[in-house]
C-alpha cells in the first residue's frame, strides 16, 4: 500500500507538470496571435478556486441590454458580470448584454464560486436570453467604468479538483462568426495554436538537459599517483609500486582518476598496458 501511494504521489505531480506545459503552449500561442482565451485550468472540474486577470476594454452602447442592473451607473469595480459582446468595424468589443448574477447560485455554481447547481434564482429575476450564437460570451470582474466603456478582467485562471489534466478554453473554437475566436483566424494561426502544445512537450527535455549540462560540475584534474599497493593484489603482481604515476592506459592519456576508472571498466577485467612514470624514468607495465 505504501508503495502504491508513493507511486501515485510521484506520478501525479509529474503528469500534471507535463500537462500544464502542454496547455501553456496552446495558451501562450493563442494569446500572442490574438485569439481570445477565456480560461486556463489546472486539473479538471469541478473547480476548487480561481481568479480573474486581464484588462479587456468593452464599449457600452446606448442599446446595451442590462440584466439585474438599471444601467451603466450600477456597474461597480469588483462586480462579477457576464457580458455578451459583438465587435465593431474598428475591432472594439461592444457589449450587447451585461448581466449581474442574480442572488440565486445557479450562476455562481456555473463559474465555480460557491453554492449548488440545483439552486434557482429568486422569483421575479429576469431570465437571460441570448439572441444569437454569433456573439462573444465572456465573464469576469469589472476593473473600472468610464463614460461609455468598462475595463473587464475576463481571463480566468482556475485550479480544479481532478488533478490529472488541464485545459485552455478558447472563444469560438468551432464558430468563425464569434469575434476574436479561434475559428475566425486563418489556417496558419489555427495550425500554430494546435501544434504549440505538442511542440512544448518536445522542447521540454531539450531545455532540461541544456540547463543540466550548463550547471557547474566538479572535475578531477591532476596526475594519478599510486598511494599504496595492496599485498597480493594484481597490481603488486604486475609490478606497480607506491608513488608510481600512471600516464596512459593502452595509449590513451590518463588525466585524472576518473579516466583510469573508466578505462578499467571498459576493459572488463582484460589486461592493459600502463605507461608508468617511476622516478626519473618511464616504463610500460602490463596489468
Amino acid at each position: 500500500m505504501e508503495f502504491f501511494l508513493l507511486s501515485v504521489g510521484t506520478l501525479v505531480p509529474i503528469l500534471l507538470f507535463l500537462v500544464v506545459i502542454h496547455e501553456l503552449g496552446h495558451f501562450a500561442t493563442a494569446r500572442s496571435l490574438g485569439v481570445k482565451v477565456l480560461e486556463f485550468g489546472v486539473g479538471f472540474p469541478p473547480r476548487a478556486f480561481g481568479f480573474y486577470t486581464g484588462n479587456t476594454r468593452v464599449l457600452i452602447a446606448p442599446n446595451t441590454r442590462f440584466i439585474n442592473l438599471s444601467g451603466e451607473t450600477d456597474l461597480q469595480p469588483g462586480s462579477l458580470v457576464k457580458v455578451t459582446s459583438d465587435e465593431d468595424a474598428e475591432g472594439n468589443l461592444v457589449a450587447r448584454i451585461i448581466e449581474l448574477p442574480p442572488k440565486g447560485v445557479g450562476w455562481a455554481a456555473r463559474i465555480g464560486l460557491k453554492g449548488g447547481a440545483n439552486e434557482q434564482p429568486d422569483a421575479g429575476e429576469p431570465e437571460v436570453v441570448v439572441d444569437s450564437d454569433q456573439l462573444l460570451k465572456h465573464e469576469g470582474k469589472v476593473r473600472s467604468v468610464e463614460n461609455g466603456s468598462m475595463v473587464l478582467a475576463d481571463m480566468l485562471y482556475s485550479v480544479n479538483w481532478a488533478p490529472l489534466g488541464g485545459f485552455v478554453r478558447l472563444a469560438g473554437e468551432s464558430n468563425p462568426a464569434i469575434p476574436r475566436s479561434l475559428a475566425s483566424k486563418g489556417v496558419g494561426t489555427r495550425f500554430l495554436v494546435l501544434v504549440a502544445g505538442p511542440l512544448m512537450n518536445a522542447l521540454l527535455p531539450i531545455a532540461i538537459f541544456t540547463v543540466l549540462l550548463m550547471m557547474p560540475q566538479d572535475v578531477l584534474v591532476g596526475q594519478v599517483a599510486v598511494d599504496a599497493v595492496t599485498e597480493g593484489s594484481p597490481a603488486q603482481a604486475a609490478g606497480i609500486q607506491q608513488d608510481d604515476i600512471i600516464l596512459s592506459s593502452d595509449g590513451a592519456k590518463i588525466e585524472n582518476a576518473g579516466d583510469l576508472i573508466r578505462y578499467i571498466n571498459l576493459k572488463g577485467g582484460s589486461s592493459m598496458e600502463w605507461l608508468v612514470a617511476r622516478g626519473s624514468h618511464q616504463e610500460i607495465i602490463r596489468v
